[in-house]
């Protein structure tokens, strides 16, 4: 059978594991976006990323004399979440890395999910930005101004004074117009007009993390979708 196999040029290969996703022409706008944001090009660079670890996680199998029994326990055991960064920097010509002093930060992971991998809803915007905001203040003190790359998280995208939608109440479509320099009233607009003065004066997107960042002199660059490549962070 091998034989006639190979006469057939037919090969025993591993399945591809990339997302038909990654190669949309968004993704592919995003990236040369991406490409031309690299202007300071002495600025290091910092991948962030967050996972997680159950407290019986162990490698599927292992190697054992023969006979020799291997235990394990019964049930994955407690979850806990992990967060941390790591710093890229060329030092005499060489690329090196290491993690940011005092980044790695855990904690007991309270939500169950369907998914047994998804842990994305034990994080939320405003632990990220807790988290984050303490990462920009350390790296500025510790390395000075840096590039942040980080994937699209929800919680890495939480907007500043988001725009409301169509659901939203007339009384907070209202007091947002207010807020962005139009006045009207309550009752003088129905909601269909009120949601066309927002589109008129809803401002260009600007994300927490990106304001944050920059508050300590940083930048912010998210990776595009189904592209975890271009994260080094991925690999560790």
């Amino acid at each position: 059978m091998r034989d006639e196999l190979q006469r057939m040029e037919v090969s025993y290969v591993r399945g591809r594991k990339r997302d038909p996703r990654a190669d949309h022409e968004v993704n592919e706008q995003v990236l040369g976006q991406e490409d031309a944001q690299y202007i300071n090009e002495e600025l290091p660079d910092v991948y962030l990323d967050e996972s997680y670890c159950n407290v019986n996680h162990v490698a599927p199998a292992t190697w054992l004399t023969r006979n020799s029994p291997r235990y394990v326990a019964s049930g994955a055991g407690q979850r806990y979440c992990i967060v941390e960064a790591g710093f890229v920097f060329v030092k005499h010509g060489r690329l090196h890395g290491e993690w940011v002093q005092g980044s790695i930060k855990t904690w007991v992971s309270h939500l169950k999910t369907s998914d047994d991998t998804d842990y994305h809803g034990n994080f939320t915007g405003e632990l990220f930005e807790t988290w984050f905001g303490d990462l920009c203040k350390n790296l500025l003190d510790t390395y000075g101004p840096c590039r942040i790359h980080m994937d699209g998280a929800a919680y890495h995208k939480v907007m500043v004074d988001p725009a409301p939608s169509s659901s939203t109440s007339k009384a907070k479509m209202v007091e947002w117009l207010h807020r962005h320099g139009v006045t009207v009233s309550i009752d003088g607009y129905k909601k269909k007009q009120l949601e066309r003065l927002i589109a008129q004066a809803k401002p260009p997107t600007t994300y927490k993390t990106v304001v944050l960042a920059e508050l300590y002199k940083h930048e912010v660059l998210y990776t595009p979708p189904y592209h975890p490549e271009l994260q080094p962070i991925e690999l560790i």
